[in-house]
């Protein structure tokens, strides 16, 4: 049983929410990456619907959630807002959160907030959001010395509007070019940003994917959006390391992929300190991405041991 349900939140913003299930089952919500990226509404066979009522929506200003593409009143603060919101609005005290990428971000930041509405979490290749994953990402030190070639293409582009040296600059020279109202500057610099992106994602692979795009408009939401975030430090008010003391009890499984070079391994490990109850899953082979069959299956695997917590 599905059904679709358009909530309006805070700011003029509503969300698009699908819940598939069991209306009685243990609740899950399902937080997808980017930040900007939008829900992978496919997600849901990751669950056995008939013992889970799951919800997964798009956030703010991407997917099918409206307005499209909107960064007024869209900031971390009211993306857990909106959590708190669903909870409110389906009845719900407490919940599973499976969450990859800014998505595991977003489920640590609520379970921090709100510990006591977190009944266990299962993140894949956590995200956290510190200056040193921004630099691995965009500077020549980091990920680019294992793929040369796509970085330099990438500095071909965005070495026209920003330092190519300093990962903050980048950062604000391509935001900057795609709110320049320069359709052509605005279309260089989102599929320079998507490509060199799409090579990180995909260097798990042993064959090279050729970067494809489904629509302008969604790809250039989800860089804009990502962008938004990462030049206001993801609007966090201290590091996601910090204070972890009331979220140690909550049973954790951390899955990571051991090719995932968009968001190493270590930043799992490190995570694993911050809790009693957790399971540190290396998964040999895997990558970052939820489609990546190493991790879907790891993935489905901890759901489903899950189910003997509750």
């Amino acid at each position: 049983m599905s059904e679709i349900i358009n909530l309006p939140v805070d700011g003029g913003h509503v969300l698009k929410i699908e819940r598939s299930g069991n209306p009685n089952g243990v609740p899950v919500f399902l937080l997808h990456g980017g930040p900007g990226a939008g829900a992978n509404w496919d997600n849901k066979k990751l669950f056995d619907l008939k013992y889970y009522n799951v919800f997964i929506y798009d956030q703010r200003g991407c997917g099918a959630s409206i307005p499209l593409a909107e960064i007024n009143c869209n900031t971390t603060q009211y993306l857990l807002t909106d959590i708190r919101e669903m909870f409110s609005h389906f009845g719900i005290d407490k919940a599973v959160f499976v969450g990859g990428s800014w998505g595991a971000t977003l489920s640590l930041l609520y379970a921090k907030k709100y510990p006591e509405s977190v009944s266990a979490l299962i993140l894949r290749g956590t995200f956290l959001a510190r200056g040193q994953d921004l630099e691995w990402f965009l500077s020549d030190e980091g990920v680019a010395r294992l793929i040369p070639s796509d970085y330099k293409d990438f500095l071909e582009v965005v070495g026209e509007i920003a330092d190519v040296s300093d990962a903050k600059s980048i950062i604000t020279g391509v935001f900057d070019a795609l709110i320049s109202g320069d359709d052509n500057k605005i279309s260089q610099v989102t599929i320079a940003w998507a490509k060199w992106s799409w090579a990180v994602l995909n260097f798990s692979f042993d064959k090279k994917i050729e970067f494809y795009v489904n629509s302008s408009d969604e790809i250039y939401t989800s860089v804009l959006i990502e962008l938004h975030y990462a030049r206001n430090n993801y609007f966090l008010t201290e590091e996601i390391l910090e204070n972890t003391k009331n979220i140690m009890t909550i049973p954790t499984t951390l899955i990571h992929g051991s090719r995932d070079v968009m968001c190493l391994p270590e930043a799992s490990w490190v995570l694993s300190n911050s809790f009693q109850d957790v399971v540190f899953q290396l998964v040999h082979g895997g990558g970052h991405l939820s489609s990546d069959p190493k991790i879907r299956e790891a993935m489905i695997d901890a759901i489903e041991v899950m189910k003997t917590r509750f």
